[in-house]
């Protein structure tokens, strides 16, 4: 695969993402869920220690639920 994305990236392509879903510029149904995922992935991916479990449990689908149990599952989100 290719190499992660830089902290620069990942901020250039936050704040573009937050920019086009902020709820007070898109009025689309779902707007505001949308801006809100993409907060919280963006505090995952600039925060270090959180980034590390990220990457590790993502590939561990099984050792992720015995750690967070079902009620926290996580799926890609659809391509749009």
């Amino acid at each position: 695969g290719s190499a992660p994305p830089t902290l620069k990236e990942i901020t250039k392509s936050y704040r573009g993402l937050s920019r086009l879903w902020h709820p007070d510029k898109n009025k689309a149904k779902g707007a505001r869920e949308k801006f809100v995922a993409i907060a919280k992935a963006y505090e995952i991916l600039t925060n270090s220690e959180k980034r590390k479990e990220f990457d590790y449990y993502r590939d561990r689908p099984d050792e992720y639920f015995q750690k967070y149990g079902s009620s926290v599952l996580w799926t890609y989100a659809p391509k749009s």
